[in-house]
């Protein structure tokens, strides 16, 4: 990524890049109107080179997608691209008869399409997983860990053999330093059943692992955190990555972390808690606007997210800016009183703002 002053080279590389869109799209609209055979084949390739462009690495460190903020709608951006493709593939077929290849075009955009239905009805079918549990995995993230147990012991009381809830509830009792309780929701999370389909199993096992190194996690247990983290990649290689990279980052491990992480921000960069990951990540490269940039982003979007005040005030410490570290710090503390241990992080950070 670039995070020094481009030069003019680097410049028009990134404008050219950037313009390749609008060229596109360009295209597209001369094709509606003439349809001609050598343009609507060139609309197509600009649109499949687009499609390739986003999934590249040079994509994202492309400094105009991070000035302009349009880096945050990579997933918005690639998905139109892979619409409109479908679509002008479709079109040929169904109104240019006369080409020779329409019926091989038009079977293969009923395949693309028919994978991406796939994946929509294995999105929808895990959500539907996921909602009996969405309160309580909300509490958390808002710090509320207390409520978060309620819900889920709400939940393991009315289906003793629920390993999700089970295991949700490990993360919210080690939280809570809660040890002997969590121990037993931990076996007991390896006890029960999981309700599945068969579409979505891979899916759900992923995500019991994922909140099984959470509360691993939580526990500073990170042998046992990696154990369950790999697990669950070896079922999902998208759901566990920013938790990969979480754990090597807080061990240290920059350049491995810093694997994991970017990977994914490229494909998950919608999501706040891969941003923030992303954000530390640079941080912790010595790249502080952009890690500042992606923190304003997510406090613009979502400022019921507690731990970005916390990390956003951290880096402001280390760049000597007290004041403003100290309203970030403080309300972290204010917004999330629950989580004891991080609560004593901002003591200390408090105690050396005030002998400063």
């Amino acid at each position: 990524m670039n995070k020094s002053s481009p030069t003019l080279a680097k410049r028009l590389k990134d404008i050219l890049l950037v313009a390749t869109y609008p060229l596109a799209f360009l295209l597209i609209i001369i094709s509606i109107l003439f349809y001609q055979y050598l343009v609507w084949p060139l609309g197509i390739f600009s649109l499949i080179l687009l499609k390739m462009i986003t999934e590249s690495d040079h994509f994202m460190e492309n400094n105009i997608l991070w000035d302009t903020g349009l880096i945050f709608h990579k997933n918005k951006i690639d998905g139109l691209i892979l619409v409109l493709i479908i679509w002008w593939l479709i079109l040929p077929a169904l109104f240019m008869p006369y080409m020779g290849f329409n019926y091989i075009i038009l079977a293969f955009a009923l395949i693309i399409m028919g994978s991406i239905i796939f994946m929509i009805i294995k999105h929808i079918l895990f959500s539907r997983f996921l909602k009996p549990y969405q309160e309580a995995l909300l509490l958390y993230d808002q710090c509320k860990f207390k409520e978060s147990k309620a819900v889920l012991k709400a939940l393991v009381e009315k289906n003793p053999e629920d390993r999700i809830a089970w295991c949700a509830l490990t993360t919210t009792l080690s939280r809570l330093k809660e040890y002997d309780e969590a121990d037993k929701a931990r076996d007991m999370s390896l006890q029960g059943k999981i309700k599945t389909w068969p579409v979505i199993k891979k899916m759900q096992m992923s995500y019991f692992y994922y909140l099984m190194a959470c509360s691993w996690e939580n526990l500073r247990e990170y042998d046992h955190a990696h154990e369950c983290v790999d697990k669950a990649l070896e079922y999902n290689d998208i759901l566990p990555l920013t938790m990969k990279g979480y754990l090597l980052l807080k061990q240290g491990k920059i350049d491995e972390a810093g694997e994991y992480i970017n990977k994914a921000f490229k494909f998950e960069v919608a999501r706040k808690d891969v941003q923030l990951n992303k954000a530390c990540l640079l941080s912790k490269e010595g790249h502080n606007k952009r890690s500042h940039q992606i923190m304003d982003y997510i406090l613009a979007h979502h400022q019921e997210y507690p731990y970005v005040y916390l990390r956003k005030g951290e880096l402001l410490l280390e760049e000597g800016k007290l004041d403003e570290a100290k309203v970030y710090l403080n309300k972290f503390k204010m917004i999330c009183p629950q989580d004891e241990e991080l609560q004593e992080v901002v003591d200390k950070y408090a105690y050396r703002l005030d002998s400063n």
